[in-house]
Formats: structure tokens, C-alpha cells, sequence
């Protein structure tokens, strides 16, 4: 973290992480006692008010897509009366918790700029410990797809991302790995989308450009996805590639 840091924000996907988190905001807080702390993911998502009273060094928790609120957020500073005019936010006002207004997803996802990933060493990034499917080479994770139009009674999506379904346009999905490959030499690629393959004309329209571009890599779908739509066209064009 950049010492001269203002606002700092932490991921907690998933409550079995949440006493490790606590214990990262806590330290945190004790080296930046005056910066704004802010924490997202599925888990602040389901229990914003649970996360908030639970660990009192965090001062506001990001509900749901976070590019967007996140940026409203740091705009605004330390202004809690102006966060409360920030849809998708959550924050304690004294002992009172507040919501802001809900925010809409995001339509266009191909608008919003790659992760910045010349600012982290990647060095960590790509090494074995960091990959979530099987290590297949220097691993990246990626998006092709946002929320899952399902509602499975275990899962946690209708709270974070609720029923809409969004995919990018394959060419910017294969632009984004092409720039992968030069900048970093990766070679294995996960994309971590809740349920990938929704539309069926979108996965062979990707494997079948990734053919014709000629990219030799390993990609892998280490969340899993639905089983409705692979027939025997996506079930090939999968193994194909």
C-alpha cells in the first residue's frame, strides 16, 4: 500500500474469509488511521451491517459491482453526508447503519477499462499458489461474462449481482488475453465468470476466433458453469481448444 494512500480497499468474498479480512482492516487501520477503508465482495455484500459492527476500523462496505460506486466513493473523500447521495454504498453514521440507494449493473461492461495490472508485481500473481483451477503455466484470471441469470438456493449471486446476465465481446476478450500473453508470458488463463456458458452462440463464437487466431494457451472455467447448454457443437469447440 502507497504510503501517501487516502482510501483503501479490501475483498472479502466469502464468510470464511471474514476473520482474516478483520484481521487485515485492523492492521491496516493501525498504519493508515486516517484513510478511508472500504471493503467489497460477496461476503460485505450479503452482511454490510453484520461487517460494518463487527469491525468498527471499516468505514464503508461497497454492495454489489464496485467499479462505479468505488469511484463515486473516492471522489467524495471522507464526506459521509456525501456518501449517502452514492447508490451501492453502505456505512454507520454514529450507531445508525445506512444504505444508500441500490445501484443498477452495469450494461455496457465492455466500457470499463482492463485492470491495471502494471501497478501490482506480477511476479506474484502468476505463480502457481495464485491459480485456482489446475496450473497449467503462467496464470491469469479473467472475465468473459457478468452474473448468472439463475437463482441456486447455496448461492450468493442474486445478493451481489442479481439475475442479469451480461457477456463482452469475444474480440475483447481475446484482445485482453493477446495483451496478457506479451505483457506478462501467460499462458493459462481462468476465467472466474459464475456461470460462462449461457448463450450458446457466445462460447463457439470464441473458441472458434481463438482457432483463428492461432492462440495456443490453456484456459479453464475453475468456477464451473451450467450444464444446460453444452450440447454436442460446445462440447467439441471446448475440447477443441
Amino acid at each position: 500500500i502507497h504510503p501517501d494512500s487516502v482510501v483503501i480497499g479490501i475483498s472479502c468474498m466469502f464468510s470464511q474469509d471474514w476473520t482474516w479480512s478483520r484481521q487485515l482492516i485492523r492492521a491496516v487501520r493501525r498504519r493508515f488511521p486516517h484513510a478511508v477503508i472500504v471493503a467489497g465482495g460477496e461476503h460485505i455484500t450479503a452482511l454490510p451491517e453484520y461487517s460494518l459492527r463487527d469491525c468498527r476500523e471499516l468505514d464503508a462496505c461497497v454492495l454489489g459491482e464496485g467499479e462505479e460506486t468505488l469511484t463515486e466513493l473516492v471522489r467524495a473523500g471522507s464526506d459521509r453526508a456525501a456518501w449517502q447521495e452514492v447508490p451501492g454504498l453502505a456505512f454507520l453514521a454514529g450507531e445508525q447503519f445506512v444504505r444508500s440507494a441500490s445501484r443498477s449493473r452495469i450494461r455496457e461492461v465492455d466500457d470499463i477499462p482492463l485492470p491495471a495490472w502494471e501497478l501490482f508485481p506480477m511476479s506474484v500473481y502468476l505463480h502457481p499458489w495464485n491459480s485456482m483451477g489446475v496450473y497449467r503455466g503462467r496464470t491469469m484470471g479473467i472475465l468473459g461474462t457478468r452474473g448468472c441469470p439463475y437463482k441456486c438456493t447455496f448461492c450468493s449471486n442474486l445478493q451481489m449481482y442479481g439475475q442479469t446476465w451480461v457477456a463482452r465481446d469475444v474480440d475483447a476478450v481475446l484482445d485482453e488475453i493477446q495483451h496478457y500473453i506479451d505483457a506478462y508470458g501467460a499462458e493459462n488463463f481462468e476465467f472466474y465468470d459464475l456461470t460462462m456458458i449461457i448463450r450458446k452462440s457466445w462460447i463457439p463464437e470464441f473458441c472458434r476466433k481463438l482457432d483463428e487466431r492461432g492462440m495456443k494457451i490453456v484456459w479453464q472455467l475453475p468456477v464451473g458453469t451450467r450444464s444446460e447448454t453444452i450440447d454436442a457443437e460446445v462440447a467439441a469447440a471446448l475440447y477443441r481448444t
